[in-house]
């Protein structure tokens, strides 16, 4: 037990260097995703580049978001709202009704004459009756646009029945069929039951939102979301045939299958493949730094900053993938080999983009085609930054990743369709704010100079600005120092 405590502080700082390197796998396999990976590459309007394809097993075809919405939308409108006919309170509304019509009368008419009373009230009270029991709808905005032959379901006494919204009355219509009726009827006090019938008309016929969603609800639950089988011993896609939008769709079914076939197998071994593949690139970095470039290994500070910045572009990545895989364009992964050669020389900072790279192509979609673009354009973004003296450079930097990023997804998009039409807009879109968010280098070199206490190029340049008022004040005062200062500082760059 001594002897490996004695070989623990002796070694202390090696092993806190292999631990930062531990841990930085462990956090990368703990976000990778814990399921089966496909063993076939595919993108639509490509040739199939492997063996004929059969399927092993009867497997459904998945419908795509677009066709599953579609039905949807269709469902909304097959479903037949429901309402609900309120007998209590077209009740309660012909008592005040006659109420109100008995006490007006002997405001404006007094007792006399019964016959024009009686005459009038019934009238009034026949009326309103069957107005109201015929129903006045009220129809939600939602339905503003159907017409009078959507079928509508009325709930009325606790018995549903099926009708044309057309069979029932708005306020408007009602006014209007009860004014036809007192022109048709000679000897009525119009200008006394005209205002009285508008404010006994009521809207007993009222919208069932909820009974409405429970039923669309349940529709929804019969919806299949797929829309055919592929049988076992079919012939998928043949070697060299280009995968349209069809087999594209079945492959993707394929895939789906398959994974939910393989969750079966234990996730032990699942995180046991993905932490030997994540090592290795890993071990492959330590090796390098190791051989190569001992003097930042054996700076504690220096595996700390590599490693942060590695791991923090992993992680990223990972977070805008699980919410949406075209997100991963707007990951800066240019940051890391602009802060790596800020601080050191560009040989590292290639290094550590292509291992960053390499452990994001894991999990992102068309993982080749995203290696190439990352690759290609770091090289491009360290080439441009190689002597990096003034911070205006990182301004250039920005424009030229931005034209390196476009210029290759437009080959790609040439290589792919044959044709620029099948550009994706929002993806350049994405590789501007990719671009754009690389500025940051600027403010995260200056904090990483601070926080560990770093020296870079640009700092160095402005030490050694001639205005600066420390070595203005030693060329006046110490001119013999100062200008052995200048031309040792030159001997050294």
């Amino acid at each position: 037990m001594k002897k490996i405590l004695s070989y623990i502080r002796n070694h202390y700082d090696d092993i806190s260097r292999a631990a930062l390197f531990i841990v930085s796998i462990v956090i990368i396999v703990a976000i990778l995703p814990k399921e089966v990976k496909f063993k076939y590459e595919y993108t639509l309007n490509t040739p199939w580049l492997y063996e004929d394809l059969i399927a092993q097993n009867d497997f459904p075809i998945i419908k795509t978001k677009e066709e599953i919405e579609t039905e949807k939308a269709e469902l909304r409108k097959q479903v037949k709202p429901f309402f609900r006919f309120d007998t209590e309170l077209t009740k309660k509304t012909l008592q005040l009704a006659s109420t109100h019509f008995d006490s007006l009368w002997v405001k404006n008419f007094g007792f006399e004459d019964q016959k024009r009373y009686k005459y009038n009230k019934s009238f009034f009270e026949k009326t309103l009756n069957d107005i109201l029991n015929q129903g006045v709808i009220n129809i939600p905005k939602t339905m503003k646009t159907t017409g009078p032959n959507q079928v509508i379901i009325v709930v009325r006494d606790k018995v549903a029945s099926e009708n044309f919204l057309g069979a029932y009355l708005t306020v408007n219509s009602a006014v209007k069929k009860i004014n036809g009726l007192m022109q048709n009827t000679p000897d009525l006090e119009v200008d006394f039951l005209e205002p009285l019938f508008l404010q006994s008309i009521i809207q007993n016929v009222v919208f069932d939102k909820e009974k409405t969603e429970l039923q669309y609800k349940h529709m929804l639950s019969e919806l299949s979301p797929y829309r055919g089988m592929v049988v076992k011993g079919q012939r998928i896609i043949a070697r060299g045939e280009i995968v349209d939008e069809n087999t594209y769709r079945i492959l993707q079914s394929l895939e789906k299958d398959y994974q939910s076939r393989t969750k079966r197998s234990s996730s032990f071994f699942i995180t046991l493949g993905e932490s030997i593949l994540i090592a290795i690139p890993m071990f492959a970095f330590f090796l390098y730094l190791f051989f190569f470039r001992k003097d930042v290994l054996e700076d504690t500070k220096n595996v700390v900053l590599i490693l942060l910045m590695l791991t923090s572009m992993v992680v990223l990545t990972r977070i805008l993938v699980i919410y949406h895989s075209n997100y991963v364009f707007i990951v800066p992964l240019m940051l890391s080999p602009i802060v790596i050669r800020a601080f050191y020389d560009s040989q590292l900072a290639l290094i550590t983009h292509v291992i960053t790279v390499i452990l994001v192509s894991f999990f992102v979609p068309s993982s080749f085609q995203f290696l190439f673009i990352q690759l290609m354009t770091g090289i491009v973004t360290i080439i441009s930054i190689r002597d990096l003296q003034r911070r205006s450079q990182f301004f250039y930097t920005v424009i030229i990743i931005f034209i390196t990023y476009t210029v290759i997804y437009l080959g790609m998009i040439l290589v792919i369709h044959g044709s620029l039409a099948e550009i994706n807009w929002d993806i350049v879109m994405y590789f501007a704010i990719s671009a754009a968010l690389t500025f940051f280098s600027f403010p995260i070199v200056f904090l990483f100079e601070k926080i560990f206490m770093l020296v870079t190029d640009i700092s160095l340049m402005e030490y050694a600005d001639t205005n600066n008022s420390l070595i203005r004040n030693l060329a006046e005062k110490a001119p013999g120092t100062f200008h052995h200062s200048i031309q040792v500082a030159n001997l050294a760059e």
